[in-house]
């Protein structure tokens, strides 16, 4: 703090909380877990993770997620961490009404207690997966910004509609596009929760009437239906597991037995139903990312020649820069010219391009901003 230092202290265990490389180091640190039963995956963030498995059978997996917190406990006892048993729990998702456990689930000598919904990642799982309560977690979180909105607004005062737009999109929009991916297999009246509330923000930016349809607010401020801003999410997604070979969540892309026995298969709102049926109708073809053997360190380096930085200015005139210009790229002669660009237009319009003449290729992009 200013010209003091505090005194250096050597870490025994854990990171430094606020560091950079905090959370690469504990990455690495969690990065070996292992497990032996079959079927069981683990979900893993930082220090927040789960373990789960799907079946018919809920004893036998209820015997098999035993044996998965015996492994990680012994993991984390080995290398000197700790699971919280306060914060830790198991939630049987199930459509059933009732389900009979003959062990319960134990945390070494602590046991496991079993709830109707858990909060993991900013999103509530319920047994049933009807997303009915984080919808409604979602609704009260929005209220709030909400009221913030409405207080910047007036009949003859306020904020304009691109500034309140802005707010809605930064302050709501993102709440309710977090897990889209997911919400869309949510029941009609949970989903409904989170349009009321899309039309809600809407109205009070375009100072509407109560009672004025969703679909002429969504017009009017240009914004598309949450329901398609959940599948162009899924769309997105699907692209980018496709195209990384090895994707570690590849697996739920592929069909799954509850697609055809689940109750509510006719609905088919799975992100797997979803994605099949577009790419049904539309036909896609997925690059793969093709990844470098050689590594960019290990690449020949490079000069960067900035002598013409130095010498011009922005002030000189066109004619001394085009020619030094000039004059400085005709030193390589042996080299492959290509001159790119970049500029904004007097409508705030930015734009990029380049061009290979030797080459015959030209391109020119629009950049959002």
């Amino acid at each position: 703090m200013g010209a003091e230092c505090s005194d250096t202290r050597g870490l025994q265990n854990g990171t430094p909380q606020g560091s950079v490389i905090s959370p690469v180091l504990f990455l690495i640190m969690i990065n070996d877990i292992t497990i032996t039963r079959p079927g069981v995956q683990l979900s893993l963030f930082a220090d927040d993770g789960s373990a789960y498995k799907s079946g018919s059978n809920l004893n036998s997996i209820i015997a098999d997620m035993q044996i998965t917190l015996n492994e990680i406990l012994s993991w984390t006892t080995n290398w000197g961490l700790k699971i919280s048993t306060t914060k830790s729990c198991g939630v049987i998702f199930t459509n059933r009404l009732q389900v009979k456990i003959k062990k319960p689930l134990q945390l070494g000598t602590t046991a496991l207690t079993m709830e109707k919904s858990v909060k993991f990642l900013g999103m509530f799982f319920d047994s049933r997966l009807s997303w009915t309560e984080h919808c409604k977690y979602v609704v009260t979180k929005c209220k709030k910004r909400l009221n913030l909105m409405r207080s910047l607004t007036g009949t003859t005062w306020g904020a304009s509609k691109t500034c309140l737009l802005n707010i809605y999109r930064t302050l709501i929009r993102s709440v309710l596009d977090y897990g889209g991916m997911v919400l869309e297999s949510a029941n009609h009246s949970a989903k409904a929760m989170l349009d009321s509330v899309q039309q809600q923000a809407l109205r009070t930016c375009c100072g509407a009437m109560t009672g004025t349809a969703l679909s002429a607010l969504q017009n009017e401020c240009g914004e598309l239906p949450l329901e398609l801003r959940r599948m162009k999410q899924q769309l997105q997604y699907f692209v980018k597991v496709k195209s990384i070979p090895g994707h570690p969540t590849a697996g739920i892309f592929e069909d799954h037995w509850t697609n055809h026995y689940s109750k509510i298969k006719k609905q088919s709102v799975s992100i797997y139903c979803t994605v099949t049926k577009f790419c049904s109708t539309n036909i896609m073809n997925i690059e793969q990312v093709k990844y470098r053997e050689t590594p960019p360190w290990f690449s020949t380096s490079f000069s960067v020649d900035i002598f013409l930085s130095n010498l011009l200015k922005k002030s000189d005139p066109v004619i001394i820069q085009k020619a030094l210009a000039l004059e400085k790229i005709s030193q390589y002669t042996d080299s492959l010219a290509i001159y790119t660009y970049g500029s904004k237009d007097q409508s705030g319009k930015v734009a990029a391009a380049y061009c290979v003449p030797e080459l015959n290729i030209t391109c020119k992009r629009r950049l959002t901003t």
